[in-house]
């Protein structure tokens, strides 16, 4: 499909990084680092055994992990990410069909986020109910805190992946012709034709765009097109084809957080089924370990900068670009400068 044609079809995965405050990605990064700390704690526990004296010092931490990774994630979800994520999908415009899926499936999955926070909530507060007692009560309230970790949240995890991993898909489906089709023209001498006619003309044009270059390359674009920004054409070319790279990199990041949710998921609902062993244990441990820590690189801004400049290949030998109609003679003169 032409992508300059279905330039409405795609919508982003989560508000775009460049434009998350700073109070924001610190409360996002400390859910992921807590995460990421008691799933690394859990794998220690596993090899370390259970009824060890370091597997069992190591179990009672986790609760805490879990108390207070739950009371943080309910309120992210309950203050920012279920209702901006409703707002966003209210204010797609009528036209933009695929839009309206996309940022739907985007709508679920912070409902599913938010659930993520009572369930912890439940499960770090019964384990450590539990720890404080003793006998028939504490083994009551460690199965529920048992059940509702593997249980409940294992069934919320396979379901939150399969939506990412659905709508990563479907983004990545737009982003990858649409990037091949810029280096193609590109190569041709025929990418300000390309970018003039992606943009487009109304905001709706402009906010698809974006959510296909990013927001700082579509930027240099829009004022490259106004006249209000001196660019060379071939530093423009370097700027959009990076900032594609960037969206890119989101959406497979986001692809392979999905598939370890996914897998830890299912492994959960296996272990709760009662088909449990170290094996089952250890896979549930290192995938939610690996997946907490892909939501690190992910939310901290700067890591994911970083991580993408080091994939990403700088365009070499661009080929001169031709001017577009739409340009004045100067603009073409100083273009061919």
């Amino acid at each position: 499909m032409n992508p300059v044609d279905s330039r409405l079809e795609l919508v982003p995965l989560v508000k775009p990084i460049a434009e998350r405050p700073v109070w924001m990605e610190r409360q996002w990064v400390a859910i992921d680092g807590m995460g990421t700390a008691r799933n690394s704690l859990s794998t220690a526990a596993v090899f370390s055994g259970a009824t060890s004296t370091a597997g069992a010092a190591i179990g009672s931490i986790i609760p805490g992990f879990q108390l207070a990774g739950g009371l943080l994630i309910t309120y992210s979800a309950a203050k920012y990410t279920i209702p901006n994520s409703y707002k966003e999908f209210k204010e797609i415009h009528p036209e933009d069909k695929e839009g309206k899926w996309v940022s739907g499936l985007g709508f679920v999955n912070q409902l599913f986020y938010g659930s993520f926070g009572p369930a912890l909530t439940v499960a770090g507060a019964t384990a450590v109910a539990g720890l404080a007692t003793t006998g028939h009560v504490a083994s009551t309230l460690m199965t529920a805190s048992e059940i509702t970790a593997y249980g409940v949240l294992g069934g919320l995890c396979l379901a939150r992946g399969a939506v990412m991993a659905v709508r990563s898909a479907i983004n990545l489906n737009y982003l990858i012709p649409f990037h091949n089709n810029f280096q193609e023209k590109m190569n041709k001498g025929k990418a300000l034709e390309f970018l003039e006619k992606a943009i487009g003309k109304g905001d709706v044009d402009l906010a698809a765009f974006k959510r296909r270059v990013g927001d700082g390359a579509a930027e240099k674009v829009q004022a490259f097109f106004e006249g209000t920004e001196e660019i060379d054409t071939k530093e423009l070319v370097k700027i959009v084809d990076k900032g594609i790279f960037k969206q890119k990199c989101k959406q497979w990041l986001t692809m392979t957080i999905a598939l370890l949710m996914m897998i830890g998921g299912i492994a959960s609902l296996v272990f709760t089924a009662g088909l449990s062993s170290l094996a089952i244990a250890a896979v549930i441990s290192i995938s939610f370990a690996l997946m907490e820590a892909e939501w690190v690189l992910f939310d901290k801004s700067n890591w994911f900068n970083a991580f993408v400049d080091k994939l990403y290949t700088p365009l070499e030998d661009i080929p001169n670009q031709d001017p577009i109609i739409s340009q004045s003679p100067a603009e073409i003169e100083s273009i061919s400068a």
